[in-house]
């Protein structure tokens, strides 16, 4: 916890040092992407166009017991590009409204367990700016996703269509960019 608010106060210092003015045109942006679960990098293309790419991974460990004895130790992986539109509504709020593919990778340190699922996704993503580039902001909206077997030779993929973002947490749904 005491790192956690030493790098939020790092980073509001460097904000306050290295403020972003004017237009937003050229910009980018890292952070952490809570929707997907990984390190995004957002560019804004024009004053209210931009892409946004976003990489999580995940170290899976072997399981060392009888039970599973074929299990390896993997990396499971999400893969996800949006492009995005945004409006200002506020002083220090954008509604970006965005279009994107999402795929994902699950179960890699299981022998007889993985899948991989394709998602087509639409949505809103309200952003408030903390400091003038310094923003947090949430998703929401639709998924179409394709998602594969789970078990080998079970051929139990399936297809469905959902909403996302209906809670808010540090981990799941929250975002964070920082812009230079």
């Amino acid at each position: 916890m005491k790192r956690f608010v030493l790098v939020c106060f790092s980073v509001a210092l460097l904000s306050v040092c290295f403020a972003v003015t004017g237009s937003a045109e050229g910009k980018m942006g890292i952070g952490y992407n809570g929707d997907v679960g990984g390190i995004s990098l957002k560019k804004w293309v024009s004053d209210d166009w931009g892409w946004q790419g976003i990489l999580g991974l995940n170290f899976g460990t072997a399981a060392s017991n009888a039970v599973a004895p074929n299990d390896e130790t993997d990396v499971d992986y999400d893969l996800a590009f949006r492009l995005f539109k945004s409006k200002d509504v506020a002083e220090k709020v954008k509604l970006n409204c965005f279009a994107g593919i999402h795929l994902e990778h699950n179960g890699s340190n299981t022998k007889n367990f993985r899948q991989t699922n394709f998602h087509i996704e639409a949505g809103l993503s309200p952003e408030i700016f903390l400091f003038e580039n310094l923003s947090v902001e949430t998703s929401m909206g639709v998924r179409l996703s394709m998602n594969g077997e789970t078990v080998k030779d079970l051929d139990d993929g399936f297809t469905e269509f959902g909403t996302f973002g209906a809670g808010v947490s540090i981990v799941d749904g929250l975002c964070f960019n920082y812009y230079f």
